[in-house]
């Protein structure tokens, strides 16, 4: 019985042995370390964060205090007998504060809590330098497990480092230039007038302003903008109708960024708009238009007369004058602002300035005159079928040019040229008009649209007709071309001995998008040069062969050199090419037999045909850190049980001696 005791307890002292090599090889966790950390949080509604940094509301009138938040980043639980926190505020003056919590505190894993720090009062200072520490006294226990009291000396900073416990506060500046202005139709403002009032924002400040309200001193509110950023102007206009004199300014609400939501105001009152509202006037003007500007002599011509009230008040007993001072038509009543527009033919000659005029009782006379020519008139004319920034490289833009004679006799003989493109237009009579239509396709970076068209027309002199419209150049990115080459090869025969000749060929294709051109194939290794060439253009392919004599297997690398283009940047690749050889197997005959060589393929075949060149990369290693870390702990884990095995041996062996 004592026999089997000791061969339990023997067994008991091996697997303690095994536990404690186990224990020694996993590691112990050490105490708190670096399990807390320490942010800064703060009430918002006096310090708020923008764009990355701090900022004090200008609406803060009672100082802010800083919030710790003391994080536990640790697995387990943390227990804290006191904190401390040590801070200064710089600005004009500074302040200074000390605080001290001597409670306990248990921070779960993963968990935080929260410590308010002093509150300060901020001065007039327009920056500030805020730093702060904070330490802590980890909770200490005696012998029995009991809670020790704290010491100063036990007190730990948990701030990272002297930069992060440092922060900039800059004042929150809100600086609005504005300039305000009216417009309205017309020289004269009259009562009942609609004025448009406009009030341009500009943004000299170093934060948003948020929830703007826009308002006139006379006329109340004329506009909202939800955010105004640092550096934005905006403009904020409104329509207003006037009934008199005015004289106001315009003034802002705005909210402010931190969470009290203050309504603040800031007037413009040097920003000043006065509106003059003016009594009734009377004023007529009169205009004549015509299409037909090429006339011959005493052609009737189709005229069309405007006369317009542009005085405020009603005008009436109208009468429309020709140059000789006789009554052309008559109109009984206009409105103000009223227009009236009536057409007559009348007889008129080249070169020959007539004057008309307009008049009424209560108006002074309103004149205008107009002026035919005795040339011919053709113009020239062009359209694109979308807007020229709207095109991209190799689009298809069609160009129609209209072609009109707005003169008194035909035109022929007409040519239109565009681009190097040609059409005969022939014959365009008077008063018609011919559309051509062209295309070209944008290939270039630049194509310059500039048509020109010759001719002459049909009356006595055959006056010639030399029409050009302004050239339009169309711009277009043109994206850049590449040759790239993919190699095949082919070695023959398929199995090749030591010693033999292997003949290899080599298929390039450009499946770029440009030619490449002077070009050559080299081998490197071998220096030798297997072709040079001139031009690979895009899809086109070209096989160069070469003889390689192989006294074993060889591998060697092929190289590629040229320009993309006949102007592009030099392009070079390389390939990778291995031809595995086979040693003949000789068997020996019987006597007077001949001896017959009997190939034997190599294990690893050689390059087959068609294979794809490989482009050459160097070899790759890397340590595997987790398959040594395995290797190590089996290790540990053998030594274990081969300690046990003796031990049961040890014992079982005494115990049979003692039988004995």
């Amino acid at each position: 019985m004592r026999n089997i005791i000791k061969l339990v307890k023997g067994t008991v002292i091996a697997l303690l042995l095994l536990i404690s090599v186990s224990v020694v090889c996993i590691g112990r966790v050490g105490a708190y370390g670096d399990a807390l950390s320490v942010g800064i949080d703060f009430d918002d509604s006096g310090i708020y964060e923008y764009n990355g940094n701090y900022y004090l509301s200008s609406a803060s009138k009672n100082g802010s205090a800083m919030k710790y938040v003391i994080k536990n980043d640790s697995s387990e639980a943390v227990k804290i007998s006191a904190i401390s926190i040590s801070e200064t505020l710089s600005g004009l003056s500074y302040n200074y504060g000390n605080t001290l919590y001597e409670q306990s505190y248990t921070i779960p894993a993963g968990g935080s809590i929260e410590i308010l720090g002093k509150l300060f009062g901020f001065d007039d200072s327009d920056e500030f330098v805020f730093q702060y520490d904070v330490k802590v006294a980890y909770t200490k226990y005696d012998d029995f497990g009991m809670e020790l009291p704290y010491e100063d000396s036990d007190l730990e900073s948990i701030v990272s480092s002297a930069g992060d416990s440092i922060v900039y506060i800059t004042k929150e500046d809100i600086n609005i230039d504005a300039s305000y202005d009216s417009y309205q139709s017309g020289d004269d403002i009259l009562q009942g007038d609609t004025v448009t009032l406009s009030l341009v924002l500009e943004s000299n400040a170093n934060v948003p302003v948020r929830g703007i309200v826009v308002y006139d001193s006379v006329y109340g509110y004329l506009g909202e903008v939800e955010e105004l950023l640092p550096g934005d102007t905006i403009e904020v206009t409104a329509d207003i109708v006037v009934s008199k004199s005015t004289l106001s300014y315009a003034y802002i609400t705005y909210q402010s960024n931190d969470h009290t939501q203050t309504q603040q105001q800031i007037d413009f009152s040097s920003a000043k708009v006065n509106i003059v509202v003016a009594s009734r006037d009377y004023r007529l003007s009169l205009e004549l238009r015509c299409e037909n500007m090429y006339i011959s002599k005493n052609q009737r011509v189709e005229i069309t007369f405007v006369v317009t009230n542009l005085g405020s008040g009603d005008i009436d007993n109208i009468t429309v004058l020709d140059p000789d001072g006789d009554e052309v038509f008559s109109i009984p009543y206009l409105s103000g602002g009223e227009i009236y527009e009536t057409g007559m033919t009348l007889s008129f000659s080249p070169n020959t300035i007539y004057e008309f005029s307009c008049i009424s009782p209560k108006t002074t006379k309103a004149t205008t005159a107009i002026e035919f020519l005795s040339l011919p008139g053709v113009t020239l004319s062009y359209t694109f079928d979308k807007d020229v920034l709207q095109y991209k490289y190799l689009d298809v833009v069609t160009v129609t040019y209209k072609i009109e004679n707005k003169g008194s006799v035909d035109a022929v003989n007409l040519i239109l040229k565009d681009g190097g493109q040609t059409v005969t237009v022939g014959k365009v009579a008077k008063g018609k008009t011919v559309l051509v239509t062209l295309k070209f396709t944008l290939a270039m970076e630049e194509t310059v649209i500039s048509p020109e068209l010759t001719g002459n027309f049909s009356d006595g002199d055959k006056t010639p007709i030399e029409e050009e419209s302004i050239a339009t150049s169309i711009y277009v990115e043109v994206p850049e071309k590449f040759a790239e080459i993919e190699a095949v090869y082919v070695v023959v025969p398929e199995v090749i001995l030591n010693g033999q000749t292997a003949t290899v060929s080599y298929t390039l294709k450009n499946i770029g998008s440009a030619p490449l051109t002077s070009y050559n194939v080299v081998i490197v290794e071998k220096n030798m040069v297997i072709a040079s060439e001139g031009v690979l253009n895009p899809m086109a392919s070209k096989t160069f062969t070469t003889d390689i004599v192989c006294n074993s297997s060889v591998t060697y690398t092929f190289k590629i050199s040229g320009k993309h283009g006949d102007e592009g940047e030099l392009y070079e690749k390389e390939f990778i090419v291995d031809i595995i050889t086979s040693a003949p197997v000789v068997t020996l005959p019987p006597d007077g037999a001949t001896l017959t060589p009997t190939v034997t393929p190599s294990p690893t075949p050689s390059a087959s045909a068609g294979a794809l060149a490989t482009p050459g990369n160097g070899d790759d290693f890397s340590d595997n850190n987790e398959q040594l870390t395995y290797v190590l702990v089996f290790t540990v884990g053998v030594v274990s049980c081969v300690i046990l095995l003796l031990t049961i041996a040890v014992l079982l062996y005494k115990i049979l001696r003692k039988k004995q």
